[in-house]
């Protein structure tokens, strides 16, 4: 029986979730061993008014080497209920840019590739 003290920091439900991944994963193609993965959190669960106020991107070969991570001000207001889902409210974006990001996290998937940019971490 799994049990609360087996979940550590992150919680039971986190913990759980992640092995579930793990398992699910182990039989992967090599194919899958360098990526970018990306979050995004929006104002909105509409995704046709919805826009995009955080993002996250983590740049994987095997095991994660760089991490990204931006707030973005957005053109239209945050739903109450995506800030009681992801926490963000509008003073937290709004000194943001509205834009800019992309290039950034371009280079996350580039960088060490044949012909890619060689800039530092972000």
């Amino acid at each position: 029986m799994v049990g609360r003290s087996d979940a550590g920091e992150e919680g039971l439900a986190l913990t759980v979730f992640r092995a579930l991944q793990l398992i699910q994963a182990r039989n992967l193609k090599a194919e899958f061993s360098d990526f970018v993965a990306f979050d995004l959190e929006t104002t909105d669960a509409i995704p046709t008014t919805c826009d995009v106020i955080e993002i996250g991107a983590v740049r994987v070969r095997r095991d994660v080497v760089d991490r990204y991570h931006t707030l973005v001000k957005p053109t239209v207001p945050i739903a109450p209920g995506a800030t009681r889902q992801h926490g963000y409210r509008e003073e937290d974006v709004r000194t943001r840019r509205r834009s800019g990001p992309c290039g950034r996290i371009s280079r996350l998937y580039w960088r060490g590739r044949a012909g890619g940019t060689q800039r530092r971490p972000v």
